[in-house]
């Protein structure tokens, strides 16, 4: 969640030294040290007569230089995981929902959908974006939050909402988030216990930032001065503050990066450095069994009390075709076929969400199967 990121305070961009080296001039970050390997990761930015260029690029313990595919733009870390996380330009990052990390341990990249974990680690938190149709013809955005019992592996959507809820982890294992209360005609700032599935108000207020540790809020009042206050989830109470400075001293402080600049050739050249090819692999976190077959797949979820399976990975692996048919937007058709068996999907019995299309187990047994069973992968 962008919310977690921003309160945790990973600072994703810095403004570093440089150094002139062949054909531009570089900066660098530390992004990661491999434990296995020792292997160092950078993030290195040239500026030349074209613009900015972003690219990983690893030092090996015996000083070889090599850069990564120039569409993974740059590495971080994240408390609440322990591979680095990547930004990439693939088109299912940027479009799709898919997000993508480094394994140093099968040294390749996984993609897949991200949980994060409660304090406790009994619950995965996912947030989804996507768009659909208003009321006005236009496009609107749909931010969705997924759930899941880590014990159990089910998982569902949780909250759905037209802005970013800003939800996060508190360190009670909790979440707080916000949205726009239709009785109030204003943003409020809720509290949501997964364990016993009640939510209670904190406070009516825009959310501007979140100590999860501390359980401090940082929001302002619905009036046109914005005014700014902090609110303590422990004693229930609000104070107000005086300037944003203040209010940055109740939140976390931002996690630098070490600016490695230094560390690079005075001679460097991106150019000239070889590229190193790392496989890309789904990391499928639940395993759909089909009869006497069965496949895995990044994520699935109950929503509004149907299961939903993406058919993509399902198609792959199973040898399903599927078909884009003309429609009239925004509705889509896709025709699913397994051997003799076939269905037209519509926004009537499926789901296109993040560009992923999602399926039912009433639409695969019509292509000829009889059971279908979905169980989360062991971590």
């Amino acid at each position: 969640m962008k919310a977690t990121l921003w309160a945790w305070g990973i600072l994703l961009g810095l403004s570093l030294p440089t150094i002139a080296g062949a054909a531009g001039t570089y900066s660098a970050e530390e992004a990661f040290r491999d434990p296995n390997t020792g292997a160092i990761y950078y993030n290195v930015t040239r500026a030349d007569v074209k613009g900015f260029d972003q690219r990983v690029v690893v030092k090996t313990t015996d000083g070889q230089w090599k850069q990564w595919d120039e569409k993974i733009r740059r590495m971080y870390m994240a408390p609440e995981r322990n591979e680095p996380l990547l930004e990439t330009t693939y088109q299912d990052n940027v479009e799709g929902g898919m997000q993508y990390a480094f394994d140093p341990n099968d040294q390749e990249v996984v993609k897949g959908k991200w949980f994060e974990p409660s304090p406790n680690g009994a619950w995965g938190l996912h947030q989804r974006k996507y768009t659909v149709t208003g009321e006005q013809g236009g496009r609107k955005p749909v931010y969705s939050y997924l759930l899941k019992n880590n014990k159990t592996g089910a998982t569902k959507e949780w909250l759905q909402t037209n802005q970013d809820a800003q939800a996060t982890w508190l360190h009670d294992n909790r979440i707080v988030y916000s949205r726009i209360s239709d009785q109030a005609k204003q943003e409020e700032i809720l509290v949501y216990n997964p364990a016993n599935g009640k939510t209670e108000r904190a406070v009516l207020g825009n959310l501007k930032g979140i100590h999860p540790d501390s359980g401090l809020i940082v929001y302002s009042e619905n009036k046109p001065e914005r005014p700014l206050f902090l609110y303590n989830l422990n004693t229930g109470e609000s104070k107000p503050i005086k300037d944003w400075a203040e209010a940055e001293t109740y939140l976390p402080e931002p996690a630098e990066a070490r600016d490695a600049t230094a560390d690079l050739p005075e001679d460097f050249d991106l150019d000239a450095i070889p590229v190193e090819k790392l496989p890309v692999k789904v990391r499928a976190a639940y395993t759909v069994k089909l009869d006497d077959a069965e496949a895995g797949v990044p994520v699935a979820f109950e929503e509004q009390g149907q299961m939903r399976i993406p058919v993509k990975e399902l198609a792959e692996s199973l040898g399903w075709s599927i078909a884009k048919l003309p429609a009239k937007a925004p509705d889509y058709r896709y025709k699913l076929t397994n051997g003799s068996k076939s269905i037209v999907l519509n926004s009537g019995n499926s789901l296109l969400q993040e560009g992923a299309l999602y399926i039912t187990p009433e639409i695969i047994a019509k292509i000829g199967y009889k059971s279908v069973l979905v169980q989360e992968v062991p971590l």
